[in-house]
């Protein structure tokens, strides 16, 4: 990202500052997505209301407290160990958590176990033994379902499903300004500095198959 040396004498606001923030967000965001994409190219796929293909998913087949406890089933006998607490973890959208709260057994389940104060950011519900933490960035499959719906991925993890490796000294995310006169010719009269983030070594890789599973369903208000 590129500023003009006026930066620095006609702004109020730190832009430097707020922007070196921005570049941290981006960053963190960017290895989500990674990690993201990784673990919804897993091969265990459960779809909502009994579909067998997300072609198949359309308005209507939204998800249900139901079908996530059929997915905790199926991960204790597979014997998956839960991901934390002796809980499996589930990480879905918006509009996911949207239909959830909805779902009379949800509700029921929630009012009994009074867990309204989560324990990490982003946790909506402890309940039916799973930890239900909504995420902005969840996958969504754009147009790939019937009529052209957009389906939602929710992944449920159990205990240690992937990995990510990082270089020491290379796997952590590096801001590197570049200031006023840093560009030597290329700059002459010393008007640009720039602001930008990098990582030179970042891998995630799924380690185990069993303990990741992909809900696929449509929110009614998807």
């Amino acid at each position: 990202m590129e500023f003009s040396d006026l930066v620095d004498v006609t702004m109020v606001d730190p832009i430097l500052k707020e922007y070196t923030v921005e570049q941290a967000r981006s960053a963190r965001e960017t290895l989500d997505i990674l990690v993201r994409e990784e673990l919804n190219a897993g091969s265990n796929v459960f779809y909502a209301n009994g579909k067998t293909a997300r072609n198949a998913l359309a308005k209507g087949d939204k998800p249900t407290v139901d079908d996530f406890r059929k997915i905790a089933l199926a991960l204790k006998r597979a014997h998956v160990k839960p991901a934390t607490d002796g809980k499996y973890v589930a990480f879905i959208t918006p509009e996911v958590a949207f239909d959830l709260m909805d779902d009379p057994k949800f509700l029921k389940a929630y009012e009994i176990a009074q867990n309204a104060k989560p324990l990490i950011k982003g946790e909506i519900a402890d309940v039916y033994g799973i930890k239900f933490i909504e995420i902005i960035n969840a996958k969504v499959f754009e147009g790939e379902g019937a009529d052209g719906v957009d389906v939602h991925s929710s992944i449920v993890l159990g205990q240690k499903p992937y990995g990510i490796t990082k270089i020491k000294g290379n796997g952590d995310v590096q801001t590197i300004i570049k200031a006023l006169g840093s560009a030597g010719t290329a700059d002459p009269l010393n008007q640009r500095q720039t602001i930008g983030w990098k990582v030179n070594a970042f891998a995630v890789k799924r380690l185990y198959e069993e303990a990741i599973i992909r809900y696929e369903s449509v929110p009614s208000n998807a």
